[in-house]
């Protein structure tokens, strides 16, 4: 549930996009009402998604399909409404003890608790163990199952089934490279372009090419001031621990972070809208390929080694967008120590060869960082309110690409807000 590991509360946005219209007769009008609401939902009208959903049980009553349930936990989760999610999603457990998502839907929401009780975490256990048994090879299950495990204080348990997730999901390894898709219209420029793209609710933006191997991107006064202190605020409450399950990645991670889903309120929604414009992509296709709004925290001596945000078989993030929600006086960067070229061509090809080359040569660079020093090496983002970093973390093959390993370096006086959107899907 960290960057370069698998968070897991992203994953919860695919449920909201397996729904299709019944087959079954429906009564009068109903059909029109969940054409509606499935519309809403992918264009990120959730309130209007989940009363939708709820006329439609309404009008079938007994006969609601299974998914309509599955759905509609799915837009109250992005809502942050999660105990009528969970609800949801045990209301199409009734219908069907064997419906997939709704199991691993619930294995990751009842872990998505700053204060997790044994009790909510035993139940989330059950649950994936149903999805794994339903669905033998379910990567998502294993990943949900392994962070449980974690939690618990059982490394051994989380590693092997961390290792299925990762096995199971290099069975369908061609998949990466549909995150392609999203327009790369960032590359193609040099270190010092500066790039202008209009936001509808911010004016036009200035994006500062950095890096072009990988492309990494600055763009000043991304936030506001206020947007700034208002995801800090409620992020507050739900800080727990950050961790990693990939201690090789040098995983020393001391923050303490808190996911807002995309739907929390206006001021993320907002966020969200503003990035898939950024991207150029319209609000239907961001949404399934977007994880929820993570908010990291970092006090003085804190940071995060070095680490690759798409390292794993089941992460698919070709962008990362990170803001910075706070001014840091010292310390805090985000390091690229091979950007700009420290990886040679001929490295460059070999490791986009395949997905296992890709990650073993990641694992190569992440030790390799260790080695070098930040302030002569790669390039380094200084954390300002209100500005944002975007980096590229697959290549034009769709590929993990090394070169884009990268840190968060200690915060050395004051302390460090920040928050980041993944896209591409997990």
């Amino acid at each position: 549930r960290c960057p370069g590991t698998g968070p897991m509360r992203g994953l919860l946005a695919l449920a909201a996009w397996l729904l299709v219209a019944p087959v079954l007769p429906l009564v009068a009008g109903s059909r029109a009402l969940l054409k509606r609401a499935l519309q809403d939902h992918q264009e990120g009208r959730l309130n209007q998604a989940v009363q939708g959903y709820k006329d439609v049980v309404q009008a079938l009553g007994d006969g609601t399909p299974t998914d309509v349930f599955s759905n509609l936990g799915a837009a109250l989760l992005a809502l942050d409404r999660g105990p009528e999610a969970e609800e949801a999603w045990t209301r199409a457990l009734r219908r069907d003890p064997d419906h997939v998502s709704s199991h691993l839907n619930l294995a990751i929401a009842l872990q998505n608790d700053a204060a997790l009780s044994p009790e909510r975490l035993e139940a989330a256990k059950a649950h994936a163990i149903a999805a794994i048994r339903i669905r033998p090879g379910h990567a998502k299950a294993h990943q949900a199952l392994a962070n449980a495990y974690q939690t618990q204080g059982d490394t051994a348990a989380a590693e092997s089934h961390w290792a299925l997730a990762e096995s199971f999901a290099m069975d369908s390894a061609p998949g990466i490279a549909a995150a392609v898709t999203i327009p790369r219209h960032f590359q193609g420029h040099a270190p010092g372009d500066v790039i202008e793209v209009a936001v509808t609710d911010r004016g036009p933006l200035e994006l500062r090419v950095r890096a072009v191997a990988p492309v990494v991107v600055d763009i000043p006064g991304f936030l506001s001031p206020e947007e700034c202190d208002h995801v800090i605020s409620i992020a507050k409450p739900k800080l727990a621990r950050s961790f990693t399950f990939d201690e090789s990645s040098d995983a020393s991670r001391t923050s303490t972070n808190a996911w807002l889903p995309l739907g929390t309120d206006s001021t993320v929604a907002r966020l969200r809208d503003r990035v898939a414009q950024l991207v150029g992509l319209p609000l239907k296709d961001f949404l399934p390929l977007t994880e929820d709004l993570q908010v990291v925290h970092y006090e003085p001596a804190q940071f995060f080694g070095a680490h690759h945000d798409a390292a794993a078989a089941f992460q698919r993030r070709l962008i990362t967008v990170l803001f910075y929600l706070s001014d840091v006086p010292e310390g805090g960067e985000t390091w690229f120590p091979f950007a700009g070229g420290h990886l040679s061509e001929g490295d460059a090809e070999e490791a986009a060869a395949t997905p296992e080359v890709a990650r073993g040569r990641i694992q190569e660079q992440i030790a390799a960082a260790a080695q070098l020093d930040p302030a002569t090496e790669g390039i380094r983002v200084r954390p300002k309110k209100g500005d944002a970093v975007m980096f590229y973390n697959l290549d034009g093959k769709g590929l993990p690409d090394p070169a884009a390993v990268h840190a968060a370096l200690p915060v050395l006086a004051g302390e460090k807000w920040a928050a980041n959107f993944w896209i591409g899907g997990t």
